[in-house]
């Protein structure tokens, strides 16, 4: 049941987690909320899994709020399909949190859900933009009615969101980690209510509808997504929800084959690590046709939200055959355990397109810890592949320094500093020390 198509999305910019920016009224609306909403964000940790991070999360709420709610248990499911995974991850949080009167259901995929989720989807192509409401598909109170029945329903609503990398799975936790814990900016975390609303009954059915496609930034590059969307909504009573209703009835999905893809200058035949070590990554891919092409520019990230260019490599311009490049990213001044590379291609006009992403994990025996930025003026990041426990910063007598670490961002306040050279010493919560010099602008 899960939908792949190759469109182009034209949006806003990368942001890697996309909350709607105007969303409908009818789409915003919420019912009785039982569990309270954090009040910061808990961003996503690429070098901890989701479980670790969702009952780190519940640990700070249970604090924060004088709760007790239990552990989280990452359920099994099929990694490949879409559905599965969300269904049973959206159980399971259901579950934790049920001593607020949230009901632990087994909420239903249903088809006519599915259709309306899926043309949701397919209707931010047709009208280039990333919405609730997409004007090809109407307000979502009329989506929902051309595709389920007018007076067939109590409540919907939406949940939209967009994330670049090629693994499935990944992605999906990922949204919906997310969507529960890192969405304060956006509707007062209105994402997890939706997740987490305790009127839902057995008669409350959702669909789940994923393309995958280019968004096109503002800058007009684009860039390659996943893009979701995920509907509920309430029958008035299930399965015999009345005439003129489609209760788990497939009405098909008009809208996805409305738009054919855009024609690339470059098409890539491969895009792969060949080999990677801790302080290295040798990149190969290769072309069979290119057109009104300039150059490559290498692209890495360690949680693939943020991107930063690594490498440039110029193309061969017109080709009708298979041209190979190669590229060997040096990694030595970073500490993610996973890496993440995708290529962006500028043709001779000065258009960007970008490739898939690829991720792979580093060969790293020991530890790896670095500062970034470094120099630096205002702040430095602690970015370490284990858990920070502690820092202590001395200046070249050897006499410790005051300084504030903020532990949730791993960053180091250093504005407080003078301009020199200090050495910051690094504590694990495996007891290892490593020392670093720090450069204070």
């Amino acid at each position: 049941m899960l939908m792949l198509l190759s469109y182009n999305l034209k949006g806003q910019n990368d942001y890697g987690f996309l909350p709607p920016a105007k969303a409908s009224v009818i789409a915003e609306t919420r019912s009785a909320i039982c569990v309270p909403n954090p009040a910061s964000d808990r961003q996503w940790d690429q070098t901890k899994s989701f479980a670790v991070q969702v009952n780190e999360a519940i640990d700070a709420e249970n604090i924060a709020f004088g709760k007790s709610y239990p552990n989280y248990n990452h359920p099994s499911y099929n990694s490949g399909d879409a559905l599965d995974i969300s269904a049973s991850i959206l159980k399971e949080l259901r579950r934790v949190y049920e001593s607020d009167g949230i009901a632990d259901l087994d909420i239903e995929y249903d088809l006519s859900v599915m259709d309306m989720a899926t043309d949701h989807s397919c209707a931010m192509d047709l009208d280039n933009t990333f919405c609730h409401t997409c004007p090809s598909d109407g307000s979502f109170g009329a989506r929902i009615a051309n595709r389920i029945g007018g007076g067939c329903y109590t409540s919907g609503t939406e949940n939209i969101a967009w994330i670049s990398t090629e693994d499935l799975e990944q992605s999906i936790l990922r949204i919906i980690y997310l969507m529960m814990y890192a969405d304060v900016a956006c509707c007062n975390n209105g994402h997890r209510e939706n997740f987490l609303n305790c009127s839902y009954t057995n008669n409350t059915k959702i669909g789940f509808g994923i393309i995958r496609g280019d968004l096109q930034a503002s800058s007009g590059a684009f860039i390659d997504s996943w893009i979701m969307t995920w509907d509920y909504v309430t029958y008035g009573n299930y399965p015999a929800c009345g005439t003129g209703c489609n209760c788990n009835v497939s009405i098909g999905t008009p809208l996805c084959d409305a738009v054919a893809g855009i024609v690339l200058p470059v098409e890539l035949s491969s895009f792969e690590t060949q080999s990677s070590e801790c302080d290295y990554a040798d990149i190969h891919w290769s072309t069979l046709n290119e057109s009104n092409h300039d150059y490559f520019e290498i692209e890495r990230s360690v949680d693939g939200l943020a991107w930063e260019t690594v490498g440039k490599i110029v193309g061969t311009g017109d080709s009708k055959s298979l041209r190979e490049y190669s590229y060997r990213d040096d990694l030595q001044s970073i500490s993610a355990k996973e890496v993440y590379s995708r290529l962006a291609q500028v043709d001779l006009d000065g258009n960007v397109n970008f490739s898939n992403v690829i991720s792979f994990k580093r060969n790293c025996k020991e530890a790896v810890i670095a500062l970034y930025p470094n120099p630096t003026n205002n702040f430095t990041m602690i970015n370490s592949s284990t858990e920070v426990k502690a820092i202590s910063v001395f200046d070249l007598r050897g006499r410790q320094v005051s300084v504030v670490f903020d532990q949730v961002r791993s960053t180091l306040k250093t504005q407080v500093l003078e301009s020199g050279i200090y050495f910051v010493q690094v504590e694990s919560v495996d007891g290892d020390i490593t020392v670093l010099k720090l450069y204070k602008e």
